[in-house]
C-alpha cells in the first residue's frame, strides 16, 4: 500500500513509518497540511492517509475536509492523543476508517490496515 502520514511529532512519525515500512508499505511523510495536500494532489493512487488532528498552527480537520473535496474514496485514519466525542464525530462525518490513539499500538495499526485492504 501507498500511505501518506501527516504527523508533526517526530517520535510518532518515526514509529508509524517504521511499522508501515516493516510490513512492506511505501510511506510518504509530511509535517504540515499544505505539503501533505500537495503530495495527495500529485499521488491520487494513495491507498491510505493517516492524519494527526492536532498540528501546530493548523487543524487536521481542515486537511481532512480538503482531502474529501478531491476524493471521497481515499481511506483516512485519524491519529490522536485522546479519543473524545469531537474526534468520533469528525471520523463519522468525513467517513474516516478509524482512530488510532497515541502512542499507537502496532497490533491496532495492523488490524486497521487489514480492514482497509479488504
Amino acid at each position: 500500500m501507498k500511505v501518506l502520514v501527516l504527523e508533526d511529532d517526530p517520535v510518532s512519525m518515526a514509529a508509524i513509518t517504521h511499522d508501515l515500512e516493516q510490513w512492506g508499505h511505501s510511506v510518504m511523510q509530511s509535517k504540515n497540511s499544505i505539503e501533505a495536500f500537495n503530495i495527495i494532489s500529485k499521488n491520487l493512487d494513495i491507498n491510505l492517509v493517516i492524519v494527526d488532528l492536532k498540528l501546530p498552527n493548523e487543524n487536521g480537520l481542515d486537511f481532512i475536509k480538503d482531502v474529501r473535496n478531491i476524493s471521497k474514496k481515499i481511506p483516512i485514519v485519524i491519529v490522536s492523543g485522546t479519543v473524545n466525542t469531537k474526534s468520533l464525530k469528525v471520523a463519522q462525518k468525513y467517513n474516516c476508517k478509524d482512530i488510532l490513539v497515541k502512542p499507537h499500538a502496532k497490533e491496532r495499526l495492523e488490524k486497521i490496515l487489514h480492514s482497509i485492504k479488504k
